[in-house]
């Protein structure tokens, strides 16, 4: 619809069928089976002149007597729901050939739904703006800065080595004039090493290098005197749970014993060099002197995970974090009689063979009141002290690179897809082990071949009912397609 000066106001939608379309078709070898029977699936594709085409699609059986199907799919979304809006009921009946009033019911649909005007005064052509870009592969960026002031370091050489990466190992980038670097299109799938470095252009070290998402600057302090607690309140409190904590722990004896561990009871304070104070009260200190048989963990971080108990993998952040009071705390180091200030992940890659000794301390310190509590004058009864792990390191000479211009690291690339699990038959003796699955069985990833067909086995469950199969996809020229079947899950008489 125009007005006199031809300018668009509205507009209504008009669905074209496609002229390559394709058929699936999805058959069993029976129509009725017994509880826990094998079932084979046949799924088939071809065009209109009924040759074979080839698919990639997803499949899955479900128990219809609980799970109701879908009311649309893929085909119905991409020819349909993502061009109108609001709700649109059972969409993929708008597709079924068996629905001989589908053409119709579309027009009628478009009459309501298909209209859609132009406003202009919302248009802004000359200021597009691209809120997110297209993803071309794993981005790692990070900064550069220098190392005893937070300033950055412009036009310095980042160089990138991904051992692990489809195509390109090597990448090379300069900072920008806020420090910043970034490394876009790396293709890298699962856990990988990296190794990254950043120097000037004489060869020399360059600065302090951080990564995005393995490094966070700390916020700034500035002047922090106007929040400082009242300690008198925190003491008494702190005490109290030391007491407890140490009662609970004489009670409770240590539930095993690993072996090359030393377990001691002695009492120490430990003050770290940001003046925070921490003791041990009966906590079971974990000592290991590193010996051949151990190399088989290969690095610190898989040798904590398997010899220290509360000790899990911290799959966000990379790294270790250890439970206490069933919240979890990232450790510090202590290495080589040195604290590690700069809070790196790197000690967690270095190899086994390159470690004398381990020693591993839960230490507690005084709680931290927020401003209300400060200004109350009390600590609630579930104030806790803060829990510490301390992970004390002697390596070798050599083992570490402390260079604040170097990481080593581990990281994590898109996901690599695992099968789905299919739970083998009870034995048939054993009456008392139901299976009542909904879910029967699902393939993300079924292709047909050059003769367009494709098969899947399962095996029922032990209900009777009716099950539902529903394939969904696109073929190799990117044509959505979808289908559905079904059978019956019957008991003798």
């Amino acid at each position: 619809m125009y007005d006199q000066a031809q300018r668009p106001y509205c507009e209504r939608l008009a669905y074209i069928e496609r002229h390559d379309q394709v058929t699936i078709t999805v058959s069993t070898d029976k129509t009725t089976y017994q509880p826990g029977e094998k079932v084979t699936v046949l799924v088939q594709a071809t065009d209109t002149q009924g040759q074979p085409v080839k698919t990639d699609l997803s499949l899955a059986v479900t128990d219809r007597g609980i799970i109701n199907p879908d009311p649309g799919n893929i085909l119905s979304y991409l020819e349909l729901e993502s061009e109108l809006k609001g709700r649109i009921e059972a969409a993929a009946n708008y597709f079924d050939p068996n629905n001989s009033h589908r053409k119709e019911e579309m027009d009628l649909l478009l009459r309501a739904q298909g209209w859609r005007s132009f406003l202009w005064r919302s248009l802004a052509d000359t200021s597009i703006r691209i809120s997110y870009l297209p993803e071309p592969g794993i981005t790692i960026s990070g900064r550069v800065r220098q190392a005893l002031f937070n300033k950055p370091i412009s036009n310095v050489n980042v160089t990138l080595y991904t051992p692990g990466a489809k195509g390109d190992k090597f990448h090379f980038v300069k900072t920008d004039s806020a420090g910043r670097y970034y490394i876009d299109g790396l293709e890298l799938y699962g856990r990988q090493e990296i190794k990254i470095n950043s120097k000037n252009d004489k060869g020399e070290k360059g600065g302090w290098l951080s990564m995005d998402t393995l490094f966070k600057d700390k916020l700034a302090t500035g002047n922090m005197a106007f929040s400082l607690p009242d300690t008198s309140a925190v003491i008494p409190h702190y005490l109290t749970e030391v007491a407890r904590r140490w009662a609970e722990s004489q009670q409770q004896p240590f539930h095993s014993t690993l072996p090359g561990v030393t377990v001691t009871n002695r009492t120490k304070t430990v003050t770290l060099r940001d003046g925070s104070a921490y003791m041990s009260f009966g906590y079971p200190e974990y000592d290991f002197t590193i010996t051949p048989k151990d190399l088989v963990y290969e690095t610190l971080a898989n040798f904590l995970v398997h010899n220290v108990p509360g000790a899990v993998e911290d799959v966000e952040r990379q790294g270790v974090e250890f439970i206490a009071n069933g919240k979890p705390v990232r450790p510090k180091f202590i290495v080589d009689k040195r604290e590690d200030v700069f809070e790196r992940i790197d000690y967690y890659t270095v190899h086994m063979d390159q470690v004398n000794s381990v020693s591993v301390r839960h230490m507690v310190g005084p709680p931290t009141l927020n401003k209300r509590q400060a200004g109350a004058g009390r600590v609630d009864q579930g104030f806790a002290p803060r829990d510490v792990f301390l992970v004390y390191l002697s390596l070798k000479p050599g083992a570490y690179n402390n260079d604040l211009s170097f990481i080593n690291a581990e990281i994590y690339g898109y996901y690599e897809a695992r099968s789905f699990y299919i739970p083998p038959r009870p034995a048939a003796e054993d009456a008392s082990k139901q299976d009542l699955r909904t879910t029967l069985y699902w393939e993300p990833q079924l292709s047909t071949a050059a003769d367009g067909r494709a098969t899947v086995s399962f095996y029922n469950t032990d209900a009777a009912t009716s099950i539902g199969i529903d394939v969904e996809g696109l073929t190799e020229k990117g044509v959505p397609v979808a289908a559905s079947g079904k059978y019956e899950i019957t008991r003798s008489k």
